[in-house]
């Protein structure tokens, strides 16, 4: 599955389409990125989100929601809760997006 259509999957599914759509989503080299899974970059500098996902990482989709759910509350940081939602959305992606790795 290309990343953008399971971004606009898992935003149609959580989020009903309220995500912007995204400047840029691309998988990122890991020699660019080697200590982070992913990146998002979306406050008063960035009109759309920009997301990099590191391309080592196989389990992406779990990481393309982690990313998504920085868009979606800019201001939750992470913690228990950030983590709970985000293991709840990857659960409910997961048994609705056929592909979704």
């Amino acid at each position: 599955m290309r990343l953008e259509t399971a971004y606009n999957r898992i935003n149609r599914l959580i989020w009903k389409g309220r995500l912007p759509k995204p400047g840029k989503l691309e998988f990122i080299d890991s020699d660019a990125m080697p200590n982070s899974y992913g990146i998002t970059c979306y406050d008063g500098d960035f009109v759309r989100p920009v997301i990099f996902l590191n391309a080592g990482d196989k389990r992406w989709g779990k990481i393309l929601i982690h990313e998504c759910l920085h868009v979606a509350e800019p201001m939750l940081p992470h913690g228990p809760i950030f983590e709970l939602l985000v293991s709840r959305y990857w659960r409910l992606a997961k048994k609705n997006i056929r592909g979704l790795k």
